[in-house]
């Protein structure tokens, strides 16, 4: 026989069997409230044989394990979840340990819980004492049979030790022997180890380093490091280290600060670093962080790469720059005729600010020059305008300082507009010293009548050969008008709106030359309306209008004169808006104020200086184009109404006395 099979004496067979005979003492370790402490203090007084142990709710799982051989435990109707918790925390201390479970609580989602915690029994407190006792001797020797395997595994496994001991001992006195070989072997093989890691730093283009949770920078930096931020910066402290522009490094440091001490989500910390920033040497970097944290997700580090990105950075300006080069002459190109007479009346306002000794005057047509130039993507002038424009009003010139300001200002945008159309010359067909070439548009009509009175000449007179001369001159309204269909779209990309604009009657014909200043003029009232009047997208949406907002231009001949009307589906005007802006700037006194109808409440748009945004844009805030646009309007004779209704829309309705307007044949229009 076996020294293993000698251990199955017959007691332990029996006992293992499950015979009535066996006598053995159990450590049943009770764990119990109000339902099942009656029955367990019943079952200790009844099978003295069984030694029953109290434990609490609270303890240990190790102190309540101390020398059991069974758990016994109540789960309880409202803290069930808190004893699953006690049960599972049991199990995983003493895997084998058997866990009976007591409860009134019977509901078969709760029971199932309790199997999957850990618990080998589920019982009904009102279980009688002796089959409580059966249910503790059966678990209990179905345990035994795995512990006793155990415990002959571990005798197993001390044999086997004690074999490895005797062999260690053995390889002891030669490891001893070539121990310090191999600590030799092992330096040096760390040290090839550290000099491929510093290899690898020092050939790495992107600067690599890493900050600590004690916002020091770790000794371990890419050789990069120097090269972009000019010193050794491996050891240093946050915060002066990196050499950045901006106070940049400081943010970074604040930053770092707020992520380490963990009291907001991660994600939300590491979105507020800088990804681009530059040094005080002017260099640009493109920043990347990686958190390193622990198990528990306590941020520990951050590791960063910096890549130097000023020459990508400085080609990619160069590219925008041309492209924007190539949009404003495409422009050009694409309205040429209507650029050239740009170009006539932007000379001829250049000319007005050298002699004009009026403020309004010269802001006015600044402003227009500027919206004007935006049409065909001049940038570079509308820029500079905005600039000269922001320096007026900050600035307290007097008279004289101003106009003679504005001298040097009339001849800074002439130079930089005569070098644009020089430079470009080849490609724009067209000298900026060279006289306006005007262009017609001849109909057959007009032709025919030539021809006729060529004919006829001595008969019809030069009267009529003049007449018919002068309205070649006249040309389609649609010439100008698209200009303002570009001030639209422009804008509206701007303020990221949508915007559609219909044109009305552009085939009627007149005289461009007188007509063209009142249509430069236009441009502001095009603007306000894509910048005030337009709603954003949103917006549009929750009034129920559809998502692009649409501007109609209109002509027709009016009462021997032209109608040009503008009128747009936005917000419309507020009249107590507008008063309350009059009367915070001052404009007018709240006695005349309150005697204005809605109409001349209205019109309060077109005094200098007034102006309802809140701060200025190169679109609006100036408080300027819309007396411009009066101020031309009066130049001509004409007139302006507005009708405007609140959450609908707003109306322009100007009338142009004495001009005659022809119809696409060229016949004078009824």
């Amino acid at each position: 026989m076996s020294e293993f099979e000698s251990a199955f004496d017959e007691d332990l067979i029996n006992d293992l069997m499950g015979s009535s005979d066996a006598e053995f003492e159990l450590r049943v370790v009770s764990i119990t409230d109000k339902h099942a402490k009656d029955l367990v203090q019943e079952f200790a007084t009844t099978y003295p044989s069984v030694k029953v142990l109290s434990a609490q709710y609270t303890d240990d799982p190790r102190v309540i394990l101390d020398g059991a051989d069974v758990v016994l435990i109540e789960c309880r109707v409202l803290e069930g979840f808190n004893d699953l918790k006690l049960i599972n925390q049991i199990r995983s201390a003493r895997p084998l340990i058997p866990i009976i479970a007591l409860s009134p609580n019977m509901d078969s989602e709760f029971i199932m819980a309790a199997y999957e915690n850990g618990v080998v029994d589920y019982l009904n407190v009102d279980i009688p004492s002796e089959l409580l006792l059966a249910k503790i001797r059966t678990v209990y020797r179905l345990s035994e049979a795995a512990r006793f395997l155990e415990t002959k595994n571990q005798e197993v496994v001390d044999t086997m030790r004690s074999l490895r001991s005797s062999k260690e001992k053995l390889k002891n006195e030669i490891n001893s022997r070539i121990n310090a070989e191999t600590q030799k072997e092992f330096a040096e093989e760390l040290a090839s180890i550290n000099q491929q890691n510093k290899e690898i730093l020092d050939n790495l283009r992107e600067a690599f380093f890493i900050v600590q949770s004690d916002l020091r920078i770790g000794e371990s930096t890419s050789a990069s490091c120097r090269s972009l931020f000019g010193c050794d910066i491996g050891c240093r402290e946050l915060g002066q280290a990196l050499n950045l522009a901006e106070n940049k490094e400081d943010y970074i440091r604040l930053t770092m600060e707020q992520l380490f001490e963990n009291f907001m989500p991660l994600e939300v910390t590491m979105g507020l670093f800088p990804t681009r920033v530059s040094t005080q040497d002017g260099k640009i970097l493109d920043l990347k962080y990686t958190l390193v944290s622990d198990k528990d997700q306590t941020p520990k580090k951050v590791i960063v790469v910096a890549t130097d990105m000023t020459e990508g950075v400085r080609r990619e300006k160069q590219f925008v720059k041309k492209m924007k080069l190539v949009n404003c002459l495409f422009s050009i190109l694409q309205n040429h005729s209507a650029f050239e007479d740009f170009l006539y009346d932007f000379k001829r306002d250049l000319a007005t600010m050298r002699e004009s000794m009026h403020r309004e005057t010269v802001l006015r047509i600044l402003h227009t020059i500027k919206g004007n130039a935006g049409v065909y993507h001049m940038d570079f002038m509308s820029r500079r305008i905005h600039s000269i424009e922001t320096l007026i009003t900050k600035s307290e010139m007097d008279d004289p300082q101003f106009f003679a300001y504005i001298q040097t200002v009339v001849y800074d945008i002439e130079k930089r507009m005569e070098r644009f159309i020089d430079k470009h010359h080849a490609i724009l067909g067209m000298s900026y010293r060279a006289p306006k070439r005007d262009q017609y548009i001849v109909t057959g009509r007009q032709i025919k009548n030539l021809t006729q009175i060529a004919s006829d000449i001595e008969k019809l007179g030069k009267t009529a050969l003049l007449d018919e001369i002068s309205a070649l001159r006249y040309r389609p309204l649609s010439i100008l008008s698209s200009s303002l269909v570009q001030v639209a779209k422009r804008t509206a990309k701007k303020l990221n709106k949508k915007v559609h604009v219909g044109i009305e009657g552009g085939e009627f014909r007149g005289d461009l030359e007188m007509l063209s200043p009142l249509f430069r003029n236009l441009v502001h009232i095009i603007n306000n309306a894509c910048d005030h009047g337009i709603e954003a997208t949103e917006d549009r949406a929750s009034s129920q209008k559809p998502p692009v907002g649409h501007i109609n231009i209109s002509f027709k001949p009016h009462d021997h004169g032209l109608g040009i009307s503008i009128e747009d589906d936005g917000q419309g005007m507020s009249r107590d808006r507008l008063i309350e802006v009059a009367r915070h700037k001052k404009l007018m006194t709240d006695a005349e104020l309150n005697k204005l109808s809605d109409e001349q409440a209205f019109h309060l748009i077109f005094l200098d200086g007034f102006s309802t945004s809140a701060t200025v844009s190169d679109t609006s805030g100036r408080g300027v184009g819309m007396s411009a646009v009066k101020a031309e309007i009066e130049r001509l004779g004409g007139e302006i109404h507005i009708h405007s209704v609140e959450g609908k829309g707003t109306r322009f309705s100007l009338f142009i006395p004495k001009v005659t307007v022809l119809d696409e044949s060229g016949e004078a229009a009824a």
